[in-house]
């Protein structure tokens, strides 16, 4: 009961969201310049390209894209720390975060989708922003190859097939690449924060992490929990809390509101999508 109430809160707001003439100029935008490309400031001093297709670009045009994560990176992030944008899309995060780790701080990012990494990379040229790296890699519990699975929705892209989204446009084979073993190529002694949005790829991407993430200087983890895309993965998104208490990591939500983080009760489901940060307590 408590989720199908979470589920109808959720779709009235979508619909107050989108009953906006903001809304309506963007679908007169994509029907008469689906070639078009916006440009979008998402805070100062940064701004970040992208096409009419897809509800990542949506949400950004609309002022609408995950307003929680964004004000928690503002809040944690410092000069000089090192970020992982895994799941990277076309940069959202990797720029907000290169704003923030400043000219001595690092951004890592991976996004394996040949057009939006190309998207990715034109945006952080846009930018200036030489502390970001990206990778086109997948990032998977081992490193190899993999199938890859393209939506139109192109934010639904994933390493299984997401079939509540619907038919997959085609697939590609991608190659993927474990935290841990970037880490160790790339010589890093500590990672600060690593973001995680990969379509229900998450435990695997944190089982190829478990080395850094039991290291001396444990990151924060930011990771996104939602049922749908963890499921054609073959595993329930409660494992995900599973793994990360078993490192000695505890749940927190970040409150916008009042600039906290607040204890994530035990939940059997997340019907709708949730983005939660992990910290492990070191002595």
């Amino acid at each position: 009961m408590p989720g199908m109430l979470e589920m109808v809160n959720y779709k009235l707001m979508r619909i107050r969201q989108l009953a906006t003439a903001r809304h309506m100029h963007w679908l007169l935008i994509k029907r008469l310049h689906s070639e078009v490309i916006v440009t979008t400031q998402i805070c100062d001093g940064v701004s970040i390209q992208y096409p009419t297709q897809g509800n990542v670009s949506r949400d950004l045009y609309l002022g609408q894209f995950e307003h929680d994560v964004i004000d928690f990176l503002s809040y944690y992030l410092k000069p000089g720390m090192i970020v992982f944008d895994v799941g990277a899309n076309i940069g959202v995060y990797s720029l907000l975060s290169a704003k923030y780790v400043g000219e001595h701080g690092t951004v890592h990012s991976f996004e394996p989708t040949p057009d939006i990494f190309s998207r990715l990379c034109a945006n952080v040229k846009l930018n200036g922003f030489i502390c970001i790296h990206p990778n086109q890699l997948a990032v998977a519990e081992k490193s190899g190859t993999s199938t890859f699975y393209l939506y139109k929705h192109n934010g639904m892209n994933s390493l299984a097939r997401q079939d509540w989204v619907g038919e997959p446009l085609g697939q590609i084979e991608v190659k993927t690449i474990s935290i841990d073993e970037y880490v160790c190529i790339k010589g890093l002694n500590k990672v600060d924060l690593l973001k995680i949005d990969v379509e229900g790829a998450e435990l695997a991407v944190l089982k190829g992490a478990r080395s850094l993430l039991c290291s001396v200087n444990p990151p924060i983890v930011v990771c996104e929990f939602c049922d749908k895309t963890t499921r054609n993965f073959g595993y329930q998104v409660s494992s995900l809390r599973d793994f990360l208490e078993s490192v000695g990591y505890q749940l927190f939500r970040w409150n916008s509101k009042s600039k906290c983080l607040v204890p994530e009760p035990i939940r059997r489901d997340y019907i709708i999508y949730a983005n939660l940060v992990g910290i492990r307590q070191t002595d």
